[in-house]
């Protein structure tokens, strides 16, 4: 299931039951899609919001996989979503760069603070620096100890990326010209060129991610973060992530 949500009023235009397959594009001027994850499916009502689909889809994927109690999700839609990713320098980080190396909204004033759904990216590899630096983005500290004092020594991780791209507004003659179109490109979820990793100890250990699979974290911990390595030569754009997990 997709939904489409318009991007000025976050109304409902459209859901979808099918997800878009790799190679699949949708135009999204004025719009943007709320993913849901893999083999979840609930019925969108016209009243939904994208805060009640993100919600739904962490309920979702907590049935599908009975073995967890709880889940921390971002869908990169608000403000305080973009507060919640770390871009000090240098930044708990899994790889050799600790310098953040991504697209988001601002989190934080004085300047306007905000976001473009569908528009947080990890940066493409920058190759024009020794050493070669990947894109880099790594959320802040997702504190869980309020909901599982004990910590969690496991966790299963779900992403959504995607391609978005904007072609050139092209003026023909005096009267005939070809808007700009902003398209998102359904992608391969796990290409060789993307790591995604997750700490429970606020980032000083860090344990590689397969999406939709279990990851063992050892001990236990409360503090959680998440982090997307990009290695390619292309933009990705993130859509959203959750983390399931259970008290030990």
């Amino acid at each position: 299931m997709n939904a489409i949500f318009d991007l000025a009023t976050n109304r409902l235009i459209q859901s979808t039951n099918d997800p878009l397959s790799v190679g699949d594009s949708i135009a999204v001027n004025g719009r943007f899609v709320m993913p849901a994850p893999d083999g979840t499916a609930y019925e969108v009502s016209p009243t939904d919001t994208p805060a009640t689909v993100a919600f739904n889809s962490a309920v979702s994927l907590l049935m599908r996989y009975p073995m967890y109690e709880n889940a921390a999700w971002n869908f990169f839609l608000t403000s305080s979503d973009m507060a919640a990713i770390d871009v000090s320098s240098p930044v708990p980080s899994p790889v050799v760069s600790t310098k953040p190396r991504c697209q988001i909204g601002r989190g934080a004033g004085p300047l306007p603070v905000g976001a473009v759904p569908n528009s947080v990216a990890i940066l493409p590899r920058n190759t024009g620096v020794a050493p070669t630096q990947p894109g880099l983005l790594v959320t802040d500290t997702i504190d869980i100890s309020a909901i599982a004092p004990a910590g969690t020594d496991e966790v299963l991780l779900w992403w959504e990326i995607a391609q978005v791209s904007t072609s050139n507004d092209n003026v023909h003659s005096i009267t005939q010209a070809t808007p700009a179109i902003k398209t998102l490109t359904s992608v391969a979820q796990e290409p060789a060129t993307l790591d995604v990793y997750v700490s429970n100890d606020d980032g000083a250990t860090w344990y590689q991610a397969d999406r939709l699979l279990p990851v063992d974290l050892v001990n236990p911990g409360t503090d959680l973060r998440v982090a997307f390595v990009n290695n390619s030569s292309t933009r990705v754009n993130l859509l959203g992530f959750a983390v399931l997990y259970s008290e030990i």
